[in-house]
């Protein structure tokens, strides 16, 4: 059994970005919540071959099946991603249990709203 990571550095105007699984780092910017990486799934897999939807993708049978896991093998290379930030940018580092069980809008809603 494994689990997951995801893991964020800020460094002037770019966010570095590593991750290996389904855990995500979303960015909210302005009025715009954007997941900035792709879970290590079966089901991210089909979505990327477009063998299924997005909305298929929502409740499909095998969605917790994972490719790529932290301590199953020896090592792991996490995919490594550097995007841009600015100031007021937000960075939301969350597992599948959050994602699973709230929709993106919400979570956009609850931050925004906390932040007033």
């Amino acid at each position: 059994m494994g689990t997951t990571i995801v893991f964020a550095i800020v460094y002037k105007n770019r966010v570095y970005i590593g991750h290996v699984g389904d855990s995500r780092l979303y960015r909210i910017r302005g009025h715009l919540i954007r997941q900035l990486t792709k879970d290590h799934s079966y089901v991210q897999a089909l979505l990327k071959e477009g063998t299924i939807t997005k909305l298929e993708a929502e409740n499909h049978p095998q969605k917790n099946i994972l490719l790529k896991v932290v301590g199953c093998e020896e090592s792991v290379e996490p995919d490594v991603i550097v995007k841009g930030f600015i100031k007021d940018d937000v960075l939301l580092m969350c597992s599948d249990g959050l994602t699973n069980m709230v929709p993106d809008q919400e979570i956009y809603d609850t931050i925004v709203n906390g932040r007033e």
